[in-house]
């Protein structure tokens, strides 16, 4: 028996952070007989209820960190005192700490979020504390700003096994801290098992799905510069967002030739005003409101089934890609700069580098007219990506398990280092932000 403690889990109304829940459960169970221990980092109490599910069994142990045990002096303690953390945490008594799957590894030039500072501290003060620390297939970079990227190096170059979830993360890592991590798949990928589904024939009726975003909103763009985006947009009606443009750019282009339907995915919350405003165009581009429609996955199984029936989606979230992949739906990736290399990282990684487009304010309607083009090649394109993806699940839980049973490495100096980088960081991040 191998007991887990997993930090931090996702408590957030993102279908794609939930699915990354329900992906490591799946990931744990290829270990004979795993107990796991789940450790948040301060919930939202309106979110945690529809999170649980995702995040186990009934029963399962979960302890939360509040607000009153996040002060910045607090961290500070534990970088002194790892083992007083793990104590805090209810992790002392796990065999292996699992930093979760996202995006939180980076260092910004100008940090102001104090999370990533969190998310890093648990598995240097598992290797500090002699236990196994595994990074789970995760995004990170980019490495601007010194001190916190010495932290989270330290942190990948202590841990018994990282990887990244796509192939832009490890370049990034390679180039910054001279290590090689494999490029696996994100854990979403392996909530279905058995084979994966045959690209579907398109019927009379052409079935698009949509799961957009506005730009310079959301973690690497910062708490402030999201907040005073979201506002502008808001009040244009959503209309000057490059989102709305892409959008519009598909309607007019395929909707006057083909008799069709179009669904845009609420994967957030943060979604779903800019859907609605896309609705109301898209019903005069297409002469008929119930051609369009507007989903809100309710949980990742009817969010999964809702992308089950799409001839292929569009989407600018990266689980929603992923999600639908999962139900042989081929998908179009949407980069925007403003949210990383992620995207075209994992179209690189799956082999069908052009179905991620890169869209700016200047050729977002555009872009979003030529996607049409894709959409005719799809079946020919994605023939090799179903085979691809059940090759990297291989090398994914063959990755894990020899993580987990392989001799803990001893890397207590380095794990030292690290919370001493970390420190400095903390100690950075509280005199720039007071």
């Amino acid at each position: 028996m191998v007991s887990f403690g997993l930090t931090f889990g996702h408590v957030a109304t993102n279908m794609g952070d939930l699915a990354l829940n329900v992906g490591v459960r799946r990931l744990v169970e290829t270990v004979s007989n795993p107990t796991v221990k789940i450790c948040l980092l301060k919930p939202n109490a309106g979110h945690l209820e529809r999170a649980k599910p995702t995040l186990g069994p009934s029963g399962t142990e979960i302890v939360s960190l509040d607000e009153s045990m996040l002060a910045t002096e607090k961290l500070l303690e534990y970088c002194a005192e790892p083992e007083a953390f793990l104590v805090d945490a209810n992790l002392a008594d796990v065999d292996v700490i699992m930093t979760h799957s996202g995006e939180h590894l980076f260092a910004p030039r100008r940090p102001e979020n104090p999370d990533t500072l969190w998310r890093i501290l648990p598995g240097l003060a598992a290797k500090a504390a002699g236990k196994k620390s595994i990074v789970l297939p995760s995004t990170f970079g980019p490495f601007d700003d010194q001190h916190l990227s010495r932290a989270i190096g330290h942190l990948l170059s202590s841990a018994d096994a990282a990887a990244g979830r796509e192939s832009a993360s490890v370049a990034l890592v390679e180039e910054a801290f001279d290590l090689r991590l494999p490029a696996l798949l994100d854990p979403a990928f392996l909530i279905a098992t058995g084979d994966r589904p045959a690209v579907r024939e398109t019927g009379r009726l052409i079935r698009i799905g949509m799961a957009l975003r506005i730009e310079e909103f959301g973690l690497r763009a910062g708490i402030v510069a999201s907040r005073e985006r979201s506002a502008r947009f808001r009040e244009s009606g959503y209309r000057e967002s490059m989102a709305f443009a892409l959008a519009t750019g598909v309607m007019e282009r395929l909707y006057p030739a083909v008799d069709g339907e179009v669904s845009l995915f609420v994967q957030t919350i943060a979604d779903q005003h800019l859907q609605t405003a896309i609705a109301a165009e898209g019903g005069k581009l297409m002469r008929s409101e119930g051609r369009i429609k507007v989903v809100a996955g309710e949980s990742v199984e009817s969010y999964l089934e809702a992308l089950a029936g799409l001839d292929m989606l569009i989407s600018a979230r990266f689980h929603g890609c992923i999600l639908a992949l999962l139900g042989g739906v081929p998908a179009v990736g949407v980069h925007m700069a403003s949210h990383g290399h992620k995207m075209p990282g994992l179209f690189a990684l799956l082999g069908v580098p052009d179905y991620c487009l890169t869209v700016a304010p200047e050729n977002a309607h555009e872009a979003g007219r030529q996607i049409p083009m894709l959409f005719g090649r799809r079946t020919l394109s994605f023939q090799n990506v179903w085979s691809r993806i059940a090759e990297l699940e291989l090398r994914t839980r063959d990755w894990f398990q020899q993580a987990v049973e392989s001799p803990t490495i001893n890397s207590t100096t380095d794990a030292h280092e690290g919370l001493r980088a970390l420190e400095e960081a903390a100690m950075r991040f509280e005199w720039a932000s007071s």
